[in-house]
């Protein structure tokens, strides 16, 4: 028996080493390591950030708001000049735009919130949002940012503190497009010919109007104006090659007395301006966009694409049996099926037994039966395998649930082993243990045989969709 006085040394032992470790673990890491500490985050200078963006955008039209985060390199705040004295990163910075306020401002793609990973000394990070607007109106977009400082010292371990930047906003101006035109969306099949007859008109007054047709489109389209008498159209909106008119005179803008034009051209407010586009391609599918742009009243340059495509035709294509297919899929649903009856002629449950006994089927035919299902069943795999493989999985031969098939066929092909050589393994290991190997190996195939039909099969096709 041990004695109270050993009992009591060693408890005094236990309570001096915890002392002990908890000072080593508080106790700075280097000397003067506080002092320093204190001195560069006593009053670090916050990281310049500012939210940046258009002054004014179109409704409809996607537009970039920008957040720029600015490591100078320098925290400290002592007044000296030695501006590295105290190098910082800034890590898993999260910022995030606030459109609450802004109903008819929204988010084009991608998402409010970013995570910047890191923005080291002397560095600079950005995050782009693309936005589009609903409605007009003078919207002001907020951002908030934050993130942790992490301070460069002489230990290997960096000191840490959290950084926080209040709401940065920026104030847009969002103005209905000064154009309106009829369609938006021209298209043809190839072969036919068509001609689309499209009216531009004006909510205000523009300048520096142009429209210009894509390159891959002008071989199989011609471009025309009918308010402009005469012709002089080259087809790809740059009409024309005199001089340009005086640019006053709404309908005749640019005229050269013999019909022909030059963009770019002016239009007063509620101004018309007519144009026909004519596609013929007997080729294949071509899309392209019919470009315009033009200078608002208040000097902002702005456009729009109106989209142009000439659609492929369609082709017939003869239905016709795919046999690979046919036949992989038969011999599929055909291999589950048999499985089924090869467990319950092997006498799985036990009460298979029992009615087997009832019918009076001999107990040698049962298992006759169930090898020779089972052998048949291993050919069978190996065309069920064949046939697909060398026709629409051609291509898909080490997808996983192809995979999770070639290890269920070889846990098969153990299987086949382990039923033949029974007697011989049974003699070596016992009843007890070749039935509880038989029977994990005929688990293992169910679960991947199922997992593998129901990932693949055209008739689990609702299931596909499980990770």
């Amino acid at each position: 028996m041990i004695s109270r006085s050993i009992v009591t040394n060693r408890l005094l032992t236990m309570i001096c080493g915890t002392l002990l470790v908890s000072l080593l673990l508080t106790a700075p890491m280097t000397p003067g390591e506080e002092e320093s500490c204190e001195s560069c985050h006593s009053g670090f200078k916050i990281f310049p950030a500012e939210l940046i963006g258009p002054l004014e955008v179109p409704v409809g039209v996607e537009f970039e708001v920008t957040l720029i985060v600015t490591n100078p390199g320098n925290n400290d705040d002592s007044g000296d000049d030695d501006d590295d004295g105290h190098p910082s990163d800034l890590r898993n910075i999260h910022s995030e735009l606030d459109l609450t306020e802004t109903p008819h401002l929204a988010l084009s793609s991608g998402s409010l919130a970013v995570t910047t990973p890191k923005v080291p000394s002397g560095a600079t990070g950005t995050v782009i949002w693309t936005l589009i607007a609903s409605a007009p109106g003078t919207f002001t977009v907020s951002c908030t940012i934050n993130g942790t400082v992490h301070y460069d010292h002489t230990s290997d371990d960096p000191d840490s503190h959290p950084y926080r930047v209040g709401p940065i906003q920026h104030t847009i101006d969002v103005k209905p497009l000064p154009i309106r035109l009829s369609s938006y969306s021209l298209s043809t099949i190839a072969g036919q010919d068509r001609q689309f007859e499209v009216a531009l008109s004006t909510l205000e007054p523009i300048s520096d109007l142009s429209i210009i047709l894509s390159e891959n489109l002008r071989e199989y389209s011609n471009l025309t104006f009918p308010q402009f008498e005469g012709e002089g159209d080259n087809g790809n909106g740059n009409e024309g090659d005199g001089n340009e008119g005086d640019g006053n005179d709404g309908d005749g803008e640019g005229d050269n007395g013999d019909g022909s034009f030059q963009f770019p051209i002016h239009l007063n407010a509620s101004e018309l301006l007519q144009f026909n586009l004519f596609l013929s391609s007997e080729r294949k599918g071509v899309e392209g966009s019919l470009a315009i742009t033009w200078v608002n009243f208040s000097g902002v340059r702005q456009s729009i694409n109106l989209s142009v495509s000439i659609i492929e035709r369609p082709q017939v294509i003869e239905d016709s049996i795919n046999w690979n297919t046919l036949f992989g899929q038969v011999s599929g649903i055909l291999l589950l099926g048999l499985f089924g009856a090869s467990i319950l002629f092997g006498g799985y449950p036990r009460k298979t037994k029992i009615y087997f006994a009832r019918m009076r089927f001999a107990v040698g035919n049962r298992i006759l039966l169930h090898c020779s299902i089972s052998y048949f069943i291993i050919g069978l795999t190996l065309f069920h395998m064949l046939v697909l493989l060398v026709g629409p999985w051609g291509d898909s031969k080490f997808d996983g649930p192809l995979i999770l098939g070639y290890i269920g066929l070889t846990l098969f092909l153990a299987l086949g082993v382990h039923g033949r050589y029974q007697q011989q393994l049974m003699k070596q290991f016992g009843y007890r243990s070749w039935i509880l190997a038989h029977r994990l190996l005929t688990s293992g195939i169910v679960v991947l045989g199922l997992i593998h039909a129901f990932r693949i099969g055209t008739h689990f096709a609702f299931l596909r969709g499980f990770p």
